[in-house]
């Protein structure tokens, strides 16, 4: 589904959390495939616009100069609620690391050429909760309850 947000064109996958269907706008969740395509398209839209056609006076340099591009496109895009935060193993959010998210490699072969990899995190909605409930007796202290409101 295609719906016009403040100018912007918003891809949405067809999918409710409505056990029934319905395809109600506000159930419907934005496509982790969207995400890919708009991520990948950014940075190497911004890839190419800032660094093709560069003389590299130091690989080092040249390298890092690809990381902080990479980089810079991919918190643009959290920033923007594009793709999720980063996190670590806990989920905790995280800052971006270029040394271990973003790899630079120059061809063996073909000085010419540049290779880059990287990764990004997919934002997901909360669709299923599931919960317990006991009574005349709690079955848990407040001390376990962590997400109380």
């Amino acid at each position: 589904m295609v719906s016009n947000e403040d100018g912007r064109l918003v891809l949405r996958d067809p999918i409710t959390t409505e056990a029934g269907g319905g395809g109600k706008t506000s159930f419907a969740e934005i496509s982790a495939g969207a995400q890919k395509d708009n991520c990948v398209r950014a940075v190497t839209q911004a890839v190419d616009a800032n660094l093709v056609g560069i003389v590299p006076e130091d690989l080092t340099d040249f390298v890092f100069d690809v990381k902080t591009v990479i980089s810079t496109t991919l918190l643009g895009l959290i920033q923007a609620g594009a793709i999720g935060a980063y996190r670590d193993d806990l989920g905790r959010t995280r800052d971006i690391s270029v040394e271990r998210d973003i790899q630079v490699f120059q061809s063996p072969t073909d000085p010419t050429r540049f290779d880059f990899r990287f990764f990004f995190m997919i934002r997901y909605p909360a669709k299923r909760l599931f919960g317990e409930y006991s009574t005349d007796n709690p079955f848990f202290s407040l001390s376990e309850t962590s997400a109380t409101a």
